[in-house]
């Protein structure tokens, strides 16, 4: 079993992050010599070990682990062969093998676990007639793939197009690992966005349309408008505070662009609200810093 010269000194620090410690042992039955303590190390992505490559084990000791952390085993020094997992404190088990990744699955499983947001809105509004979510949702769609986001591919539609020439387009920066980190942080803006819409109002610039089941039914055509701000930035951090992600909008529509107050844009976004949206499998989500950028 462990000698306790080298328990204490995992002990201590543990106590400084969430981790998991495995021990090697030469012999069946965590007996024989200790050949490698192995931890999982928090500034790696999934706070992963890595692959650390070891002379042949007969048998392995999970030190401390905390929840949600686990070490896998493999029989070769490059980890491609996998033959065995181990997360429970205190737990010893016979297996041979050459390679050890000791990680957090649950920042495997989800990327933005332990993750902090801000979120940035401006006080500057927009009369649309798409509601926000909707605008938002079209921008990430053409601006952005699995990759990152190209602005100079953005979004634009005429408003009114029997009554006025207004163009609103929608532009959209972001730079993240991963889909997952996207879609949350679109969905994060499509929800400040939601907030902070104003109340309908009637359209001057309606117009006549065609009912699109009834050719011979003529409809009111975009009845309603509303104000929505004109840029939002959401940021994620990890618990070390590096920039995991990054996404951010902009909806211009000159022709009705005014000055606004940061009670009516960031002022009625609330903690609850973002903490409500879910992350990668339905965990809950992240808290935010809120700031109004002032123009």
């Amino acid at each position: 079993m462990i000698p306790t010269s080298i328990l204490l000194p995992v002990l201590a620090a543990r106590l400084v992050s969430a981790s998991i410690s495995l021990a090697t042992f030469t012999q069946p039955n965590c007996g024989g010599n200790l050949s490698n303590n192995i931890r999982s190390n928090s500034a790696n992505q999934f706070q992963s070990s890595e692959c650390v490559a070891t002379n042949q084990f007969s048998s392995v000791e999970v030190i401390t682990a905390d929840a949600g952390f686990q070490c896998n085993i493999y029989s070769d020094r490059a980890c491609a062969n996998f033959i065995g997992t181990f997360e429970t404190a205190g737990e010893c088990g016979s297996i041979i093998g050459s390679g050890v990744i000791c990680f957090s699955q649950n920042s495997f499983d989800n990327p933005l676990d332990g993750a902090k947001g801000k979120l940035l809105i401006n006080d500057k509004f927009v009369t649309v007639v798409k509601q926000a979510t909707e605008l938002i949702q079209l921008g990430v769609a053409q601006s952005c793939n699995d990759l990152g986001c190209d602005h100079t591919n953005f979004f634009s539609e005429t408003q009114n197009p029997m009554t006025s020439k207004e163009i609103v387009k929608v532009e959209v920066r972001g730079t993240y690992a991963n889909v997952e980190q996207r879609d949350y942080m679109r969905n994060v803006l499509m929800e400040s966005f939601r907030l902070a819409q104003s109340e309908d109002r009637n359209n001057p610039m309606a117009f006549l349309g065609v009912d699109p089941n009834d050719d011979n039914v003529a409809v009111l055509e975009n009845p309603l408008i509303h104000d929505i701000p004109t840029f939002g930035q959401v940021t994620l951090r990890d618990a070390q505070d590096a920039i995991l992600a990054q996404m951010e909008v902009l909806i211009t529509q000159t022709e009705t662009e005014r000055q606004g107050a940061c009670d009516n844009s960031a002022g009625k976004i609330t903690q609850a609200a973002l903490k409500a949206i879910p992350t990668v499998g339905g965990a809950a989500g992240l808290i935010f810093d809120l700031l109004c950028q002032v123009s």
